[in-house]
């Protein structure tokens, strides 16, 4: 369904990110493919854009669980200034947009501290502030020399969540800043053990034909460079029936240890290559592959062929991912950004390859849960 279209979404504002490098780079083609949007500033764990599109640009971050997480601050801002000027601008904003509406002012940014005990010490003459009760937000995001000023109805506003969101079961802090998550059909707490967790959970939200591949109870998975574990421990937590990883480096140990004595974790140490007929051993269809191993995609398609060769029905052999619903989901770890052309004439190579293979509907995607010089893959095998 798609957002409701409000008459401010066409207003002309600021829209200022607060996250991590890791996502900027993403974060601009999200907002040129929402909005579009101008970059203003690029600074240090911030972005600034000039569009049209702030308010609905909002809304979107607000209902996406994964957007929850990567961003720190999402604020349509209606004002600029130079510091020496926030006050009255600030002012300003409240008696154009909020006269006489109770509301709170949150500020972020360089010296933010120091720049909200100025606010107060001035601005509750003129603006009815409150921490509690309040029915708007003032936000104010100090940009370098400039700041930018929003406000927006509370229910409105961004709030990032502080919790790893998933699409089942509750995760819990371990009280040490480790995210924890309590899998089905295991009552001990597992730390995420890798950033593949993340990326597991972005695809399930994305793809549905993910979703039912690697979220269902009963459900059997082939995990390829598996360390420490990630994409297995996601998989187990969602009730798959078994998990077959193939790595010769270890899993992680408490991955290893929340699940021992289940037979639903199966390590396979050794090459894929390797691994073929070890995996016939367990005499049933798998529902996925999924492959986040830490080389060239190129490469990872060389270590996946003996296996993906398998599902070509020679020999008389059932194939290993079950036709029709079976998902191959790869992470293609991409070559430096200054051989564009090269890798997307790799994406064109690996699509022939996989639909040789008897692959369809290929999909690449950048995830936020991929680093800048990572995409992914997902295949139906039919």
């Amino acid at each position: 369904m798609a957002p409701e279209s409000r008459p401010e979404d066409e207003d002309e504002s600021w829209l200022v990110l607060r996250l991590g490098h890791a996502h900027k780079f993403r974060a601009q083609e999200w907002v040129q493919e929402e909005g579009p949007g101008e970059v203003v500033v690029n600074g240090r764990e911030v972005l600034v854009f000039r569009t049209k599109g702030g308010a609905r640009l909002r809304r979107r971050a607000r209902g996406d669980a994964v957007l929850r997480r990567v961003l720190n601050a999402c604020t349509v801002a209606r004002a600029s200034s130079r510091r020496e000027d926030l006050l009255e601008t600030v002012a300003a904003v409240y008696d154009v947009f909020a006269a006489a509406k109770v509301a709170k002012l949150a500020v972020r940014g360089d010296d933010a501290a120091r720049a909200k005990r100025h606010l107060l010490d001035d601005l509750p003459e003129r603006v009815d502030l409150a921490q509690r009760g309040h029915s708007v937000v003032i936000s104010v995001e100090l940009v370098e020399a400039q700041c930018f000023v929003g406000l927006c109805d509370a229910p409105d506003a961004f709030e990032k969540d502080h919790r790893e969101e998933d699409l089942s079961e509750e995760n819990n802090d371990d009280g040490q800043g480790k995210q924890t998550t309590t899998g089905v059909n295991n009552k001990k707490k597992v730390a995420v053990v890798s950033r593949a967790y993340y990326k597991t959970e972005e695809c399930c939200r994305r793809w549905p034909d993910v979703r039912r591949a690697l979220g269902s109870e009963g459900n059997a998975v082939i995990d390829v460079g598996a360390a420490p574990g990630g994409w297995a421990q996601y998989c187990l937590e969602r009730g798959c029936d078994l998990v077959v990883a193939v790595d010769p480096a270890p899993l992680d140990e408490s991955l290893v240890a929340a699940f021992a004595g289940s037979r639903r974790l199966a390590h396979l140490p050794c090459r894929v290559e390797d691994a073929v007929d070890k995996i016939r051993s367990f005499d049933r269809q798998f529902d996925a592959v999924v492959c986040d191993a830490n080389c060239h995609p190129n490469q990872a398609c060389r270590a996946l062929r003996p296996l993906l060769l398998e599902h070509t029905r020679t020999g008389g052999k059932a194939p290993l991912l079950k036709p029709g619903t079976g998902v191959l989901l790869l992470t293609l770890k991409q070559p430096t950004t200054s051989q564009k052309i090269a890798a997307r004439n790799q994406d064109q190579d690996l699509t022939a390859t996989l639909a040789a293979l008897g692959f369809v509907d290929i999909r690449i995607a950048w995830l936020w849960a991929n680093s800048r010089r990572e995409r992914t893959l997902v295949a139906r095998y039919v």
